[in-house]
């Protein structure tokens, strides 16, 4: 027998109050394994994204040293080495241990926002199979909180190369394993890698990505309080 729309439900209690409890108890159930649903179809989809993503975990942590290298030569060596002659920096012994943190803050939240944008880019708009995703028996929050989840993984591992790069620049290695410093980093690539979904289901090229990395990714980067 079909269930009862709410409309119907008194009819039916009054005729057969077994089958109206038997409904009303299957839609509380449903409603208690929900959460759970949404848990384990986000791990599916993460999942997922890891095994493509684990054939190229070289290849995504190198990628994300480049800028950090550049602006650690550029100004922890170089621009650092004139200001610590002149003046002490708020924390550290140096301006080069001084903008480390930020360093690992800046490459965690432009791999987790372009490398979770651009994966749905190239799946939505060239290779069509995130199509295909979207007929899979899931709900539509687990393929969301799945793809962000993606993108924690990619910026927890460029936060990683990052973090063992500074160490050998300063011998360091306690100041960057904080507690409430690695609980920012794991934030920091979950709302830029949350944004990046967002921007990756809504644009209709890859030229409207470019918007977003110049009007928010590259400001956050410079203005973000990561030099000074």
């Amino acid at each position: 027998m079909p269930h009862p729309v709410e409309g119907d439900r008194v009819s039916l209690e009054q005729s057969d109050p077994n089958i109206c409890q038997e409904c009303v108890m299957t839609r509380e159930q449903r409603l208690k394994s929900l959460p759970e649903m949404i848990l384990m179809d986000s791990l599916s989809i993460c999942w997922g994204d890891w095994l493509d993503l684990r054939v190229r975990i070289v290849q995504v942590a190198a990628s994300g040293l480049v800028s950090p290298l550049i602006y650690i030569l550029a100004f922890g060596l170089g621009l650092g080495s004139s200001l610590d002659a002149v003046t002490k920096p708020l924390q550290g012994d140096s301006y080069l241990e001084f903008i480390l943190p930020g360093m690992v803050a800046l490459s965690s939240m432009v791999i987790s926002f372009g490398g979770t944008t651009f994966s749905i880019c190239g799946d939505r708009l060239f290779t069509k199979t995130f199509e295909e995703m979207l007929l899979l028996p899931v709900h539509p929050l687990s393929l969301y909180i799945g793809k962000m989840m993606a993108g924690v993984l990619r910026g927890l591992m460029t936060a990683t190369s990052v973090i063992l790069v500074a160490i050998l620049f300063t011998g360091k290695i306690w100041s960057f394993f904080n507690p409430l410093f690695l609980l920012l980093v794991v934030l920091n690539c979950a709302v830029f890698s949350g944004l990046g979904v967002i921007v990756g289901l809504t644009v209709q090229s890859l030229e409207s990505v470019g918007l977003y990395n110049n009007f928010v990714i590259i400001p956050m980067s410079f203005l973000g309080a990561t030099f000074f």
